[in-house]
């Protein structure tokens, strides 16, 4: 039996030493990683050479990779040779792809979806054949004009780069993808708005809606993200331990972020908000959603966030942030409270302290001056052991001085 012929994981016979066949590297297989069950594809170490998938079972993670391997061998996930005329084609038969794919995460495809019609509207008619480099910056130019950030920017230019590379794949195009779309000088990203101490007080104070007061509470004080507040249940919530467990949630079709749980401390103002708001709801059960939608049966959407949070900010008369830059908020002020960065990464979910402290922690100029105030009193408490030390030395030559006139006297 040939070695391309075996299942993966048989054991052979070959040239007097026993080997293992190779996995198919785009098979999908279930398996276990970090205490979950998980659909891995591809093989190896580095970026985009694997790609997993989070499963609520085993069942479900063998039968997803049963599912995407039944497709992969009737070649469900080849395009038809074919090749496309326009790029606005060739986008489509990328983005085709991609929804084929049963491992993708359904946020990542929308946001595929969102990108490509956005390079479509620029690009569509294009041959392929001019698919350069002055292309993609006039792309980039009217998306500037647009006032586009350059994070949305450089996530569709991202995209761009995936079809690009996809498309030479299929022998659609042989250009140079970083030429044509790699290593735009797009302009700094402004930094994120936060909340002083004192505008976060003014904030809260002026949410006249009951819902969204506890919901701004679990932002602002919690640094917990839309998703995580509008899918977590009353049973979420220990009031014994004074914590809040955020995790997945089936039942609301919501993931963490990072694909783990994590505890969220409780503060004594956040617990009297989430309690006041517990007993106006008629102590609610512990399945019952703690922002709940009109009808108080099904979770309330995140898409009013945003107006609610500029209405408050505008009625308080601080500066406009949007929901999740309450979370940024949050962070900046267990800085400015001089809380550990490590506690501050681990309430917040993120994979280590450099990014919590290079993308949430921001400062503000006065406490930057208060900070640098230190350096002034360093200094002065030098220049005072100084002058101590002077002192100290003229008055022991003035005793020796006197010790002397009074030994030639005597």
């Amino acid at each position: 039996m040939r070695k391309g012929d075996a299942e993966h994981g048989q054991v052979l016979q070959g040239g007097g030493r026993r080997t293992r066949a190779r996995r198919n590297p785009d098979l999908a297989r279930a398996a276990v990683w970090n205490g979950r069950d998980v659909v891995i594809r591809g093989q190896g170490s580095g970026k985009g050479r694997r790609h997993v998938t989070f499963c609520e079972s085993r069942e479900e993670a063998e039968r997803v990779a049963a599912s995407f391997n039944v497709q992969v061998d009737r070649g469900a996930l080849e395009e038809p040779e074919e090749a496309p005329g326009r790029i606005g084609a060739m986008l489509d038969a990328f983005l085709s792809a991609k929804k084929r794919d049963p491992l993708l995460r359904k946020s990542t495809l929308a946001h595929m979806t969102w990108a490509v019609a956005q390079l479509k509207a620029s690009m569509n008619d294009v041959p392929m054949r001019y698919m350069n480099r002055e292309t993609v910056t006039a792309h980039v130019a009217r998306r500037l004009g647009d006032g586009k950030s350059s994070k949305t920017i450089g996530g569709e230019l991202l995209i761009l780069r995936m079809a690009l590379a996809h498309a030479r794949r299929k022998g659609w195009w042989d250009g140079d993808t970083i030429a044509a779309a790699g290593r735009f000088r797009l302009p700094e990203v402004a930094e994120k708005e936060w909340l002083r101490p004192d505008e976060a007080l003014k904030f809260l104070e002026a949410i006249a809606n009951d819902w969204f007061r506890v919901a701004a509470h679990l932002a602002l004080l919690a640094g917990m993200r839309s998703g995580e507040i509008v899918s977590r249940r009353w049973g979420d919530w220990d009031r014994d331990a004074g914590t809040i467990r955020v995790a997945d949630c089936p039942a609301a079709k919501f993931r963490t972020k990072n694909g783990k749980p994590r505890v969220v401390p409780v503060i004594p103002e956040l617990r009297r908000v989430l309690l006041a708001w517990w007993l106006k709801q008629g102590r609610p059960e512990d399945d019952v959603w703690i922002v709940p939608a009109r009808d108080n049966e099904r979770r309330r959407t995140t898409g009013w966030f945003r107006k609610k949070t500029v209405e408050a900010c505008r009625k308080a008369g601080v500066r406009e942030v949007s929901f999740h830059e309450l979370r940024h908020s949050c962070a900046s002020l267990m800085n400015w409270a001089d809380v550990d960065m490590e506690w501050t990464r681990r309430m917040l979910g993120h994979h280590s302290k450099a990014f919590t402290a290079d993308h949430y922690t921001h400062v503000d100029v006065r406490r930057m001056a208060q900070e640098a105030g230190k350096l002034q009193l360093l200094l002065d408490a030098h220049a005072a052991t100084r002058a101590s030390q002077e002192n100290l030395q003229v008055a022991c030559k003035l005793q020796e001085s006197g010790t002397e006139g009074t030994g030639a006297s005597a």
